[in-house]
């Protein structure tokens, strides 16, 4: 676990390097305890279709209150996102110093 958990598998993302190494990781230590591989031919891993949204341009967010002028936070200025999956938000907007 600790291996897994450590700065050096940068968060294992999907479709990285760094997912692929944890997949081989996990496949040797199933192998090692006798556990039989349930995957794609034979093995212990498993294809998976993903998924991948592109941007067109920098993500901005509008946020707006009735009776009140919108407000345009630029991204990498006024906010920060590590997954862009919706278009649309909605809810509470929330200021941190």
């Amino acid at each position: 676990m600790e291996f897994l958990a450590s700065d050096a598998m940068n968060g294992r993302g999907s479709a990285t390097h760094d997912e692929l190494v944890a997949a081989t990781y996990v496949a040797s230590e199933l192998r090692a305890y006798g556990i039989e591989p349930a995957g794609d031919n034979g093995g212990y891993m498993q294809q998976a279709v993903i998924f991948q949204q592109k941007l067109t341009g920098a993500p901005q967010v509008v946020a707006s209150e009735a009776g009140k002028q919108p407000v345009t936070l630029q991204y990498g200025q006024q906010f920060l996102s590590v997954y862009l999956t919706q278009t649309q938000f909605a809810g509470p907007l929330q200021k941190a110093d």
